[in-house]
């Protein structure tokens, strides 16, 4: 795996990319599992630019301690597993709904997904007006 962060012409070259194809779609689905594709600027662009924006970031054995949810806000949709909101959040012994309450309110998630094998628990933040 390449785990290098692109350099700054590619990062442009990317992000004219991204800014392209954002516009041609309603919705914008991100699997980040950082390896370096994606910086702090285009996760800003990607968010900005997005009509609805679902992401999806997962830890696994090569990108521990450098996964993280924290370059991307107001995003729609959050689809994560257990081990990872708790990673996310340093957080290891909270009931589960704390954790997600929490984390949506801090990222303004309007739906949270979290996985637990085989189980699946859902926080939806509702807004009235």
């Amino acid at each position: 795996i390449n785990d290098e962060i692109l350099n700054k012409k590619d990062e442009i070259i990317f992000n004219k990319l991204l800014n392209n194809e954002i516009k041609k779609n309603d919705l914008v689905i991100v699997s980040d599992y950082g390896h370096g594709l994606i910086s702090k600027k285009s996760a800003n662009l990607i968010c900005k630019k997005s009509k609805f924006l679902a992401l999806n970031a997962q830890i696994n054995a090569s990108n521990i301690g450098f996964h993280t949810i924290r370059n991307y806000k107001n995003f729609n949709t959050l689809l994560i597993n257990e081990k990872e909101i708790r990673h996310e959040m340093r957080d290891k012994i909270s009931k589960l709904e704390v954790l997600m309450s929490s984390l949506s309110k801090e990222k303004n998630i309007k739906n949270l997904i979290v996985t637990r094998g085989n189980h699946i628990k859902l926080y939806t933040c509702y807004s009235f007006l």
